[in-house]
């Protein structure tokens, strides 16, 4: 047997800020999804007839109905007082993502540091020139330096490819 919806509330204010949301060609489609859910709730459809419209599980209807909820109160202060921005951005945190906790880092940032500065140092033996050292070649490098216990090529190229080092293409 299905539970009760969360009651959705809104302002005008708010409805607008949803609608303009919802209809912008710039938004996420998830931040859309979530303010058409939030409008459609307010037009008093059930989790199920919403989930037809915006293509959702009815269970995640529920959890977005829930969050804004939960969050109103603090946004009748905001309308109150703030601008239409502060509004618009309080109701953007309220329908974005959570951060989840994830896996601690297994390498430091200073670790990292550490491997940009040695994928750009000058190879030692002239027998195995820059254009040639392999993802799987600097690995083994760093850890036989000691910057690491251990990490995958794939992992040391991400970490390249993010702070923009490409070893191959440096001309010493």
């Amino acid at each position: 047997m299905p539970g009760k919806a969360a009651k959705v509330v809104i302002t005008e204010r708010q409805q607008s800020v949803l609608q303009e949301i919802a209809a912008a060609r710039t938004s996420e489609v998830r931040m859309s999804q979530r303010a058409r859910i939030i409008l459609l709730a307010f037009e008093g459809m059930k989790n199920e007839e919403v989930n037809a419209q915006v293509s959702m599980n009815p269970d995640q209807v529920g959890v977005w109905r829930k969050r804004w909820k939960a969050a109103f109160t603090q946004w009748v202060s905001v309308e109150c007082t703030e601008p239409r921005d502060g509004l618009r951005k309080a109701i953007r945190e309220v329908l974005a993502d959570e951060q989840r906790s994830g896996r601690p880092a297994r390498i430091t940032a200073e670790q990292q540091a550490q491997l940009v500065a040695f994928a750009c140092e000058k190879p030692n033996s002239d027998e195995c020139p820059a254009s040639h050292r392999s993802s799987d070649d600097l690995t083994r490098e760093a850890v036989k330096r000691g910057i690491v216990d251990s990490i995958s090529a794939r992992h040391l190229r991400d970490i390249l490819e993010r702070n923009d080092v490409r070893p191959h293409r440096h001309k010493y």
